[in-house]
């Protein structure tokens, strides 16, 4: 069995967690999912970035520094052997009290998984639209703190026999996918919507936009019958190229496959 991080120490047990805690009653809490590969975390910057924004969202009182979290990133993957796999943080707060806590102390779990995803040319994916609920374009939905509509965009896309489903804001634009964030090339011009919408602020999102000319825009659903190219990104698979959405099919995978070859370099490289 794996040796997991919790509260400041290596350890083989969960058994002193109060399943009662704050994170379970209250959904107070956050994740964050990151790509290990070649023994080492890919784009740690960006998933400090995102760590340090949902802690300063939720207010919580964290006790943890990006040097420190990277030393406990760097010691479970030692001690895991973990080559290639994925390390998974979770932070809640551990205080009583209701909907107003008696204080912000937080606790801090990460555990790890031996994963074969090194960064390949991804096959191409279908997606649908998700028109039941619509997430809120506030800060809250661009950090990993509440993903019920993406489990019920995922059930739904799976009964539909999609791969994903595209997910849209108050406003009904396009934000992101249950699991990725979303990129349309439009006359060899890379478009995706902006956080102020509602996206994930995605770890791989970001390293995209400081590698690549990409350009933020509020996006409509007029838009699939104007675009060349989908693709899709998270932390995990790098870039994922799209071939249907709906019923309108697409067949150039060029933009993504191209980018996705800079992600495999980077990886390498680390």
């Amino acid at each position: 069995m794996n040796k997991f991080f919790f509260d400041g120490k290596l350890t083989d047990s969960f058994s002193n967690i109060n399943v009662l805690n704050r994170g379970f009653k209250y959904n107070d809490s956050f994740f964050e999912t990151i790509h290990v590969t070649n023994g080492k975390v890919f784009n740690i910057k960006n998933h400090l970035h995102r760590i340090k924004k949902a802690i300063d969202i939720l207010k919580f009182d964290f006790k943890y520094n990006n040097n420190q979290l990277t030393k406990i990133f760097n010691d479970l993957i030692s001690v895991n052997n973990l080559r290639n796999g994925v390390l998974r943080l979770y932070v809640f707060r551990n205080s009583g009290g209701k909907y107003l806590p008696n204080n912000n102390d937080t606790s801090l779990i990460i555990n790890s998984n031996h994963l074969n995803c090194s960064f390949k040319i991804n096959s191409p994916k279908k997606l649908c639209i998700y028109r039941a609920e619509f997430k809120s374009n506030n800060l809250l939905s661009n950090i990993k703190a509440n993903s019920i509509i993406s489990v019920l965009s995922s059930i739904h896309a799976s009964e539909m026999n999609f791969d994903s489903a595209i997910l849209l804001n108050n406003n009904n634009k396009i934000i992101e996918t249950s699991n990725s964030n979303i990129f349309f090339v439009i006359n060899h011009k890379i478009i995706t919507p902006p956080v102020k919408d509602g996206c994930i602020d995605g770890t791989m999102r970001r390293l995209l936009m400081s590698l690549f000319n990409i350009e933020e825009r509020s996006i409509s659903l007029n838009i699939f019958t104007e675009i060349d190219e989908v693709f899709i990104s998270n932390s995990i698979s790098g870039v994922i190229p799209i071939k249907k959405i709906d019923h309108i099919d697409y067949h150039n995978f060029s933009y993504c496959n191209n980018i996705q070859k800079k992600i495999i370099s980077l990886s390498l490289d680390s």
